[in-house]
């Protein structure tokens, strides 16, 4: 078996070298920074303690992330690489949202066979009134017959406006879901890539609208389970080792070159880093004419974890409706708030950004902002691409016009967001090409 060269140790490149090393193939991933996971990774944080506590240092994600399981690439990575028991999937669909009045509300599966728990799901979510209800069980039942293509040229706000779906019922239900799921806020979105993660959701089989938490961080989840399993099966991982420039020795085979030195020779190789990272390796545009000029428009996530002295949290995660804090995540000594399409904080500072957290947080949830004793923030100002507009049209396949390069990201054309899900997506895919050309 030929070895294959992987440019980036995110999700999307562990997944292609776990695919191609569990089907014989020789990987050589390489990696500019000093460890993998990319925005799916954790890093270590050590807060100051209150006078009355010892020091401890912990794992901090790079971005609080919820996946479902409709993640179906997803769970079978972590199956593959024996990580499945580091997540907890509910029993069925069950989301706890509280409104600015501190009272809660719950979005979870009935008894009835499904599809009909989820309508009851509907039925049963008292944010809403009887009229609204009914007007969302109507909206999701249209989903069975709806045509994906037909909503190419609507933003997620038109689709739900031509459809009723205003007021509480888009900014308690399906803003929640749209923000959430794309990063992209209605008026920008997508309409027909958010109707085909609705379809899967509710009309895609009973497990897939399950929630599912990762037990661990994500780097104990995802990054050292994969690495162990690559270098396993004797796929070679360089960190620190950033590709600069890629040449063509001769017609079958690519030179790679890190800071001025040769690293090898392949003959395929699978570009796995961000799409505004790709014109940074020289000679690319030589092998890749058609990757296009114009960058894609980026949408940030900002995360707060907040050390508390006493957590009042009993809830596993809640969502937050009408606030700019969409998701708490509740970690026991501290709570991980997460803000997506949050680039109308980019250039405000970080004390200001956590007034407008406490003050949420004391609003919604009563929390004493005395409690909080120590933070991190993480903002990802290109945590993911803005899921709609022009930037579908920017979208690259995973095949190239060169038979020896593929892509690989989130950013790639999946038919899916920027998630796990589509990293994962888009990894297997990249994969799955090079063993089908093989074989």
């Amino acid at each position: 078996m030929p070895e294959i060269a992987i440019i980036g140790s995110g999700l999307a490149g562990l997944t292609a070298a776990v695919t191609l090393s569990s089907k014989g193939f020789k990987v050589h991933l390489f990696e500019g920074s000093k460890k993998g996971g990319g925005r799916a990774g954790s890093f270590p944080f050590t807060p100051t303690p209150p006078l009355d506590n010892s020091q401890k240092e912990y794992q901090l994600d790079n971005g609080q992330h919820i996946m479902m399981g409709c993640y179906h690439e997803t769970l079978s990575l972590l199956r593959e690489i024996s990580a499945i028991d580091k997540i907890s999937i509910q029993d069925k669909m069950e989301v706890k949202v509280i409104g600015n009045n501190q009272k809660s509300y719950m979005l979870k599966s009935g008894s009835m066979p499904y599809p009909l728990s989820l309508l009851q799901a509907l039925m049963g979510y008292d944010l809403l009134n009887f009229r609204e209800k009914l007007s969302a069980v109507k909206f999701v039942n249209q989903l069975k017959s709806l045509e994906i293509n037909s909503l190419d040229r609507l933003t997620v706000k038109e689709w739900l406006d031509q459809n009723g779906q205003t007021g509480a019922l888009s900014t308690g239900l399906w803003e929640i879901l749209c923000i959430g799921t794309l990063n992209t806020s209605p008026d920008k979105a997508s309409a027909s890539i958010f109707a085909r993660i609705l379809k899967i959701v509710f009309l895609g089989g009973k497990v897939n609208s399950k929630i599912v938490v990762p037990a661990v961080n994500l780097s104990s989840l995802f990054v050292e389970p994969a690495i162990r399993f690559i270098r396993s099966r004797g796929g070679i991982i360089e960190f620190s080792t950033p590709v600069n420039m890629i040449n063509s020795t001769n017609s079958s085979s690519f030179e790679l070159i890190s800071r001025d030195q040769s690293i090898g020779n392949f003959p395929d190789v699978i570009f796995a880093v961000p799409h505004h990272a790709l014109k940074k390796i020289n000679g690319i545009e030589q092998h890749l004419p058609s990757i296009p000029n114009r960058e894609l428009e980026y949408s940030s996530i900002t995360t707060f974890h907040l050390f508390l002295k006493i957590n009042p949290l009993k809830d596993d995660f809640l969502a937050l409706t009408g606030s700019p804090v969409q998701w708490v995540f509740n970690h026991g000594d501290y709570i991980t708030t997460v803000t997506s399409s949050s680039s109308n904080w980019d250039k405000m500072s970080e004390s200001d950004i956590l007034k407008i957290i406490v003050s949420e947080l004391k609003k919604y949830l009563n929390l004493n902002e005395a409690e909080v004793y120590d933070y991190k923030m993480v903002k990802e100002k290109r945590a993911t691409f803005v899921c709609g507009g022009e930037n579908l049209k920017h979208r690259l396949g995973c095949c190239t016009e060169n038979p020896g390069l593929f892509f690989a990201g989130d950013w790639t054309d999946t038919g899916l967001p920027a998630t796990i899900e589509g990293a994962v997506l888009s990894g297997r895919t990249a994969a799955r090409k090079i063993i089908q050309k093989y074989s």
